[in-house]
């Protein structure tokens, strides 16, 4: 049977089933491929801040923590120190 010897109904049936069969072979082949360790740990922040911005972005979380736990002071004109060098 030559699938371009169909006229009409039967050639859109046949071609219908076939791209329903592709499209759920991709399916079944995508889950499988991204199958592995699961999810992302969200609670952690700086994998959160790695994969929004690279190391930049890791920086800046890192400096705004270190701030907020008072072991880093902000001096006026925009200069860093930490707590021991700040005394």
């Amino acid at each position: 049977m030559n699938p371009f010897d169909l006229r009409g109904p039967e050639f859109l049936a046949l071609y219908l089933g076939l791209g329903l069969l592709t499209l759920f072979g991709l399916w079944v082949w995508r889950r499988s491929a991204e199958a592995g360790s699961g999810r992302i740990n969200l609670s952690d922040p700086y994998l959160i801040a790695s994969l929004r911005g690279g190391a930049p972005e890791v920086l800046r979380l890192v400096t705004v923590s270190l701030i907020d736990r008072g072991l880093l002071k902000v001096e006026p004109g925009n200069y860093f120190r930490n707590e021991r060098d700040a005394r």
